[in-house]
């Protein structure tokens, strides 16, 4: 049974709600509505209304009418539920369907305003009701939209329809691009115009994630992206574990991952085609959105191009009226100076909205945005207006900040601009710096969002605790960081909280989401390469590191260091950068019964060779702490010190059970995993995997440049290609396991088998030729003599 929440406000037709009520309760539903399912021994009435949507209903319907639209309640109701993976469904009861808010304005809304067709509407919805849900594709790393999203729907739609699915179409992998009509609105990023509110709108439409049931991913970009750490994001959220240490090795993962998947992409804020062109691995049931400053960037990548214009004043004047919770008629006539002054475009029109809802006078806020005056870079010819608009609204606002809430604001300055960051990480800077709780971080977070000064992500779990991490807009982030001061101090601000976290140094950290995958980077920013060095080999901190899973994070400490690092330090780091590449695939399969912190104690006692590593878990056994493993050094002979492992190859779930090198630089495997695997073997990138045996793979034969024999547990033979990875030919007949098999002149094969039989194949069709007569006992092998001659083996 479907079970439904009734959304609305008692202001507008209570009256047509209880119709309704009564109606779809006739009809069979489950209906929630408040005037009779809301208990008076709720806990609170927030909570009670969240979990009834969270739990208790599949279907959300919001009764559109003037007084919905304006109330905190019903749009909390109504963005919880999409929040939750609910089905919101919009009907219009009083008013005009341009009022619809935010992302509603995106979606089919019925129209119930005229009573003589209430029947046929109610019997449209019913049947729409009826209708099962298809699943939706998980998202991943999307951002909320902005608390006071302005739909544009046309856009949005035009885009949805470009980037669903169709399998007939010839342009699958051709991505999608999102730019500013003028491009380099802004020193940095977007610009304000709100290609990312866009795309984020697009990500998040439910026709969309239902073209993609494998998900929906966002990577942001920026002007210095590390491209493979983005790279290794992707494979997470794609459901795999596999390492890799370059580009090209995670170019050759991706695109296995996704030949069979149906995938929605977006790629946001792109400065560099070649940053882009690395994630080029897109499967048929795949498609990518771009934004980007840049069209060039699009006509590069050959991707169809939706600028995104600026808001029209009407537009800008309903943006405005949305953040100060009026209808747009309300809007005294400053507000259209305000707009005036803004240039329309969204950035600035949503801060002056802040300061209004803030409570600052109209007037005020027109006299601030002329007043403003910002140190402006020293070209002043590329300071265009639009430069200048968002520029004194982000001063405006700032400046109406309370002096205690300027600073915080300055310091969020230390967190990069590609990466959302949890609330515990701003708490612990703020409870240094300001003596703010963690319910009064809270707070100051959420007046920062109403005034659009930062975006907060806001998530529920299904225990009902809530989770928020914050982000700053590029342009907002320049802006923090030209107040903000010396760089390395505020890095040290956020160094020194932390230290307070720490009982017994770094490695007794808090968990917290952001400590342990950022620390190194920070101690890099203020040149700490010393300590940087010192915590990232000290034993007991890669043990917590490992504890935790973060083995990417690892890696990416010592790439770093070594990177920027001094040249002396590089030397001492590349032993242990190497040690970790090479056992990174044996910590990932660390489970419950043997964690991977164990398994690196394990390893690095085995290792044993003196070095720096291996001195630092011997020191940190010496210190008692480990009563739960046996381990002993064993000494290595000293042609052995040297780890002469070059690259490890990883990707079977099973016993490997061979593998042959080709000429060509190829390396061929094949598992107990019913797989085979083609190799790069100068980097290890995984190339190609052969899937269709049902059982265990015995042997294979490089036959051509392109063509693969497998046998099989399965009873079969297979021939493959060897770029496709496809199956096009399988030889059935044998009645046993096949043990293995020669290619013969003129394109013949040779098999044989448990069956005690041997049997010959046309290479070319897959035709069976002919069965060399049962012999007594199973063939264990087989030599082709001259003149056609065989001889064979066998166990007696």
């Amino acid at each position: 049974m479907t079970r439904i929440f009734l959304s609305y406000s008692r202001g507008d037709d209570e009256p047509f709600v209880r119709r309704l009520y009564n109606d779809l309760q006739q009809a069979g539903f489950q209906v929630w509505w408040d005037r009779e399912s809301l208990y008076t021994d709720a806990r609170n009435f927030h909570q009670h209304i969240k979990d009834a949507i969270r739990e208790r209903v599949d279907r959300l319907i919001y009764i559109a009418g003037p007084k919905a639209v304006l109330s905190d309640y019903v749009r909390e109701e109504w963005k919880f539920a999409l929040e939750a993976d609910k089905v919101v469904i919009p009907i219009l009861r009083v008013g005009d369907f341009d009022a619809l808010p935010g992302e509603l304005s995106l979606l089919h809304c019925d129209d119930f305003r005229d009573d003589t067709q209430y029947a046929r509407q109610l019997a449209r919805i019913i049947e729409n009701l009826h209708r099962p849900e298809p699943p939706l594709g998980k998202l991943y790393a999307v951002p909320s939209l902005p608390l006071h999203f302005l739909g544009r729907p046309e856009l949005p739609r035009k885009l949805r329809d470009a980037v669903r699915i169709d399998l007939n179409r010839q342009d699958l992998h051709r991505p999608v691009g999102v730019t500013g009509a003028t491009s380099r609105v802004g020193l940095q990023g977007m610009g304000g115009i709100g290609k990312s509110v866009v795309a984020a709108a697009v990500a998040r439409d439910r026709e969309v994630r239902r073209s993609y049931p494998d998900g929906v991913i966002w990577i942001t970009f920026g002007p210095r992206p590390n491209v493979a750490q983005l790279m290794r994001d992707m494979v997470r959220y794609l459901g795999s574990q596999e390492p890799f240490e370059s580009e090209v090795q995670g170019q050759g993962i991706l695109r296995q991952l996704l030949l069979q998947k149906a995938v929605f992409l977006v790629f946001d804020d792109v400065w560099n085609a070649r940053d882009v062109q690395a994630f080029d691995v897109l499967g048929p049931g795949c498609r990518a959105l771009i934004t980007t400053r840049d069209a060039g960037i699009l006509n590069t990548l050959h991707g169809e191009l939706y600028p995104v214009d600026l808001f029209t004043e009407a537009e800008a004047l309903q943006l405005l009226a949305d953040s100060v919770n009026v209808a747009r008629k309300a809007l005294p006539p400053e507000a259209s100076e305000i707009v005036h002054e803004c240039g329309c475009l969204p950035l600035a029109v949503a801060l002056c909205g802040g300061m209004a809802k803030a409570g600052h006078a109209w007037k005020e806020i027109v006299a601030a945005l002329r007043e403003a005056d910002l140190e402006w870079p020293e070209d002043r010819a590329a300071v265009n207006e639009q430069h200048r608009t968002i520029w004194n609204a982000m001063k405006a606002s700032y400046d109406v900040l309370r002096d205690t809430e300027k600073p915080r604001f300055a310091e969020l300055a230390v967190f990069a601009t590609d990466r959302t960051v949890p609330e515990a990480a701003v708490q612990t800077l703020w409870e240094h710096t300001g003596q703010i709780n963690a319910r009064n971080c809270s707070k100051l977070l959420i007046s920062l969002t109403e005034r659009s000064l930062i975006q907060l992500d806001q998530t529920t779990d299904d225990s009902g605790v809530i989770h928020r991490r914050i982000s700053l807009h590029d342009l907002l982030h320049d802006f923090a960081v030209r107040i903000a001061g010396e760089p390395k101090t505020v890095h040290q601000k956020l160094l020194d909280a932390y230290r307070k976290k720490c009982p017994d140094r770094w490695h007794t950290g808090p968990d917290d989401g952001y400590f342990f995958q950022n620390l190194c980077q920070h101690l890099s920013d203020i040149a700490g390469w010393m300590e940087a060095e010192t915590t990232i080999t000290d034993f007991p901190f890669l043990m917590r590191k490992c504890e935790l899973r973060l083995f990417e994070t690892i890696q990416y400490d010592f790439s770093l260091l070594m990177r920027n690092g001094p040249s002396e330090m590089r030397e001492r780091l590349r032993q242990w950068a190497d040690f970790f590449r090479e056992k990174a695939h044996i910590l990932r399969r660390g489970n419950e019964e043997w964690p991977a912190h164990k398994i690196l104690l394990q390893l690095t006692i085995e290792h044993a060779d003196d070095s720096p590593l291996t001195y630092g878990a011997e020191r940190w056994l010496a210190e008692d702490r480990c009563d739960w493993l046996w381990l002993r050094r064993v000494p290595r002979l000293p042609h052995a010190q040297r780890n002469p492992c070059l690259v490890v190859l990883e990707g079977h779930s099973g016993a490997i059970n061979g593998a042959l090198a080709v000429d060509d630089g190829r390396i061929l495997s094949w598992s107990s995993d019913n797989t085979l695997r083609v190799w790069d073997r100068q980097n290890g990138r995984g190339l190609a995997v052969l899937k269709g045996h049902s059982s265990s793979i015995e042997g294979c034969l490089w036959l051509t440049a392109d063509r693969i024999l497998s046998w099989s547990c399965d009873r079969t033979l297979r021939l493959w290609d060897a770029q496709s990875g496809k199956c096009f030919t399988t030889l059935e007949g044998h009645s046993a396991e096949v043990r293995g098999a020669l290619f013969l002149p003129g394109c013949s094969i040779l098999s044989w088998s448990d069956d005690r039989t041997l049997r010959l194949w046309d290479g070319q069709v897959g035709r069976c030729l002919a069965v060399l007569g049962e012999l007594s006992n199973s063939v264990q092998g087989v030599l082709a003599l001259a003149d056609s001659k065989i001889l064979t083996c066998s166990s007696l």
